[in-house]
């Protein structure tokens, strides 16, 4: 695979949190309104007579959508921190978020942008194929274009035009209590089967392993994702382009031994009796008050936890962080877009939504966006991370190979990768995985002209 495909870690975490401030500058001011092209009158003009008008004065109101912006702390001073550098170029906008949390807000999206209704500045993680369709602007020619992450741009970008930028990358893993691990004189793995004798000392001891919220069904497929990085793109980082292009199958040894692995955790009863009923709120929660020894998610659990603990009241916990090593030892991880932001084709305050884009990509607003929580998707932004799980996290990522995540939307038809996450529930329910992947590889084909890859 090309280097601009699968970048190296340590060069991704470079650019990522380089000391060096970001340029507060932003794209250039609207234009003013032309001239309307009637006759003026030759009587000499007063002191009231109108000059050009300034859009950037209009009153009327910007509209951001999101999925992930809640009532915590770290949400209120990101938007208050956004409007507050908007305000400075529009004062008499008004910014208005709307939010939906969780993952309907994705299927929501799809039906509002089908509808014309779509915000005006839009969270997702479908920028590809969602500029691919039409709906989102051209966004290549803007100031900060030139600082997007490399690793990034195949999930920003079709047809050589970049459609949004990644404003948080995430990257996967296994969160584990420290204190849980002592006090069962355990250490993270080394291979899988270390992993297993972990999950099986924690059992034996009356504790849970694993605490899973797969009410969530993006739980589901961010655990699946995080163990195939490791059985499967280690070996193979070609993996989804070998799919597409025929060269291997869903039904094939890859996937199999990712399912295999995700059902020798369900059937060895590692993760929690309430998994398919508990959501991904809960399962942080319970992670949060010690009732589970590790949880599988992204880096931003040890920022929520900071926070939680401040604002919800929690017990401090002390976490680290490790990559699902495979059965030989070595593991990968996929560091990619989480929180993309784009601008509405159909926007009738093109330059505003521009604007305030920019605005949220600047050191200023974005440095409170991605702290103790997330890396920076553009270079030069400065992060702040005071939780110690986050240097785990980038120690991790320093010394596990760089994949394209499995867990990608954009790589693997939704209609196959949902297919296989409903497989492995069924497992957990009771259930048996049956001809899960043979329909999965029928999906895929049918729905291959769904997905977005860049050329090799």
């Amino acid at each position: 695979m090309k280097k601009n495909f699968v970048v190296s870690i340590s060069a991704l975490m470079a650019m990522s949190l380089t000391l060096a401030a970001c340029g507060n500058s932003t794209a250039s001011p609207s234009p003013s309104i032309a001239s309307t092209g009637e006759k003026q009158s030759a009587a000499p003009t007063t002191a009231s007579s109108e000059a050009p008008k300034n859009a950037n004065n209009d009153s009327y109101t910007l509209r951001v959508s999101s999925w992930f912006l809640d009532d915590t702390t770290q949400s209120t001073n990101f938007k208050q921190a956004a409007e507050k550098k908007f305000r400075e170029k529009y004062p008499n906008v008004k910014v208005q978020w709307d939010t939906l949390i969780g993952e309907k807000y994705m299927d929501k999206l799809k039906a509002d942008l089908t509808a014309g209704s779509a915000a005006d500045v839009i969270f997702s993680q479908n920028v590809a194929q969602f500029g691919k369709a039409g709906y989102l602007a051209d966004l290549s020619n803007e100031p900060w274009a030139a600082n997007v992450l490399d690793a990034t741009k195949p999930l920003e970008s079709f047809d050589g035009k970049l459609y949004g930028a990644a404003a948080t990358v995430s990257v996967n893993g296994v969160f584990y209590n420290k204190k849980i691990f002592s006090d069962a004189s355990l250490q993270p793995p080394k291979t899988w089967d270390d992993f297993i004798a972990i999950n099986e000392k924690l059992k034996a001891k009356k504790v849970t392993p694993i605490i899973a919220g797969f009410k969530d069904a993006w739980t589901i497929g961010l655990t699946l994702g995080v163990i195939a990085d490791s059985m499967i793109e280690v070996a193979n980082p070609n993996y989804l382009f070998d799919i597409y292009n025929g060269k291997a199958k869903l039904t094939g040894p890859e996937m199999i031994a990712t399912t295999d692995a995700f059902l020798q955790l369900a059937k060895g009863g590692y993760f929690n009796k309430d998994a398919l009923s508990l959501d991904w709120p809960g399962s942080l929660a319970a992670f949060e008050q010690g009732k589970a020894a590790m949880i599988i998610q992204g880096n931003w659990v040890p920022g929520m936890m900071d926070g939680d603990v401040k604002d919800k009241g929690m017990p401090k916990q002390e976490v680290g962080f490790f990559a699902m090593p495979n059965k030989e030892g070595k593991s990968a991880l996929s560091a990619g877009p989480d929180h993309s932001i784009s601008v509405n084709a159909k926007t009738q305050h093109m330059q505003a939504a521009k604007d305030f884009v920019a605005m949220v990509l600047s050191q200023d607003v974005l440095s409170v966006h991605i702290k103790d929580v997330a890396f920076p998707g553009i270079k030069n932004i400065k992060g702040d991370f005071a939780n110690p799980a986050m240097t785990d996290v980038m120690n991790a990522m320093n010394t596990s190979a760089s994949v394209i995540g499995v867990n990608s939307s954009n790589f693997l038809a939704s209609s196959a990768w949902t297919g296989i996450q409903n497989g492995v529930l069924k497992v957990i329910g009771g259930g048996d995985i049956g001809d899960t992947l043979a329909v999965a590889q029928q999906n895929y084909d049918k729905d291959k002209g769904t997905i977005v890859i860049p050329k090799q």
